[in-house]
């Protein structure tokens, strides 16, 4: 059975990596950058892909590629992974509450509420997989459909 990671331990030599296309690569640049926290600066929580604009198009035109087969699953089935992301986030809430608080300084209490936050918005979302009865709805703002990405997340294509 494998370790849980808990997020004091430090990160993942992946992490430092984008994942893009399903694999884990290097930014195009090949460098990373230091996570600090803002409270410590001797706490480095990670380095992370110095990621740029040739990253961010390989990433988009990986979802661009992908969204024909995430379409074709259906609302249903799209719901399930964020229905589990839902659970996981639930199931380490104090652990996400103050790895944002180590990472960007807020207060423990208002970290908690961007954990319940992000709870609520994935709740909310799988509910409406079930409302819109298989039908893509598309934005009020314009007649393009959404495309979900890395650099722009969204998933009911």
């Amino acid at each position: 059975m494998a370790r849980s990671l808990h997020l004091r331990d430090g990160v993942s030599q992946h992490l430092r990596l984008n994942f893009v296309d399903g694999r884990w690569g290097p930014a195009e640049s090949g460098q990373s950058r230091p996570d600090v926290n803002p409270a410590d600066l001797s706490d480095v929580i990670g380095e992370f892909a110095e990621s740029g604009g040739v990253d961010v198009d390989r990433a988009v035109d990986a979802a661009a590629a992908a969204l024909p087969a995430w379409r074709a699953l259906g609302p249903i089935k799209r719901a399930v992974p964020l229905a589990e992301a839902g659970r996981l986030l639930a199931a380490r809430a104090e652990e996400f509450a103050a790895a944002i608080t180590r990472e960007q300084g807020k207060l423990l209490g208002e970290a908690r509420g961007e954990v319940a936050r992000a709870r609520a918005v994935l709740d909310f979302t799988v509910g409406q997989a079930r409302l819109l009865g298989g039908v893509t709805a598309p934005p009020r703002t314009s007649g393009r459909s959404p495309t979900p990405s890395a650099a722009r997340s969204g998933w009911w294509g």
